[in-house]
């Protein structure tokens, strides 16, 4: 599946009616994550990149009571944050730019950058790499960034066929069939509801948690950790795995 593809599939699903309810306790999670890595500093700032809607955005200002700003290039996720309650927020923004556009013109730096794009593709390694070089630019110095994703060694949880309200005012359900080849690597989603009549709307290379520490610190990153590493984090790795099946990395600038 190429960018194109992966763009176009995106800017249809912004466009259905969704109110993020079920994923409300994944980013309460999230938030909580941040606020514990963040703890020590007075005054914080947060960039998420690939943001998306700005769920995220939204909830990290209100949880965390800090400025937040979300990087997207979709127009169709910024049309959505404008006419969501996070645009009346002074604490947040939305900036509609390619990631590495907004890193290479701004001087701007964060406390920390956060990714929560599950669905990395290793066929699109080098496109990664500018990502997390971009993160590392907006990073101040002794700055985090916070990945989470979906890994090879995670991926068998997923497979299944699941009903999903996208907008729970609604009585119409999407289904979701889910399926993952540990030959090929392969992780294939397909949906049938309003929008798709069971077409494959997700194909990507999963990478192994390793691949992706490697990645970060190679754009120099100092170090990389798991939020496993953290004992006080230990229990809340425990149920990212288990229940959203992805993994969390801490990269120190």
């Amino acid at each position: 599946m190429n960018p194109t593809d992966i763009i176009r599939i995106y800017n249809t699903r912004y466009q259905i009616a969704f109110s993020g309810a079920t994923y409300e306790k994944s980013i309460r999670r999230d938030a909580s994550i941040v606020k514990y890595l963040l703890s020590n500093l007075h005054e914080r700032s947060i960039c998420d990149v690939c943001c998306g809607r700005g769920m995220h955005v939204t909830q990290f200002a209100k949880f965390l009571g800090c400025k937040v700003v979300g990087v997207d290039s979709s127009s169709c996720a910024e049309r959505y944050f404008l006419a969501s309650d996070g645009a009346t927020d002074d604490r947040t923004s939305f900036i509609c730019s390619d990631i590495t556009d907004y890193a290479n013109s701004t001087s701007v730096q964060y406390d920390a950058t956060v990714c929560y794009l599950p669905h990395l593709d290793s066929r699109f390694e080098s496109q990664d790499t500018k990502l997390f070089k971009s993160m590392w630019k907006l990073c101040s110095s002794d700055g985090i960034a916070v990945v989470s994703f979906l890994c090879q060694e995670y991926a068998t949880r997923l497979v299944g066929v699941y009903n999903v309200n996208y907008d729970p005012s609604e009585s119409i359900s999407t289904t979701s069939r889910v399926e993952y080849s540990p030959l090929t690597k392969i992780l294939k989603i397909s949906q049938t509801g309003p929008m798709w009549n069971g077409e494959l709307i997700e194909e990507m290379s999963l990478y192994r948690i390793q691949d992706i520490k490697e990645l970060l610190m190679s754009v120099g990153f100092r170090t990389v950790s798991e939020l496993s590493d953290q004992i006080d984090m230990s229990p809340m790795a425990d149920a990212q795995r288990v229940e959203e099946s992805k993994i969390t990395l801490i990269a120190l600038k």
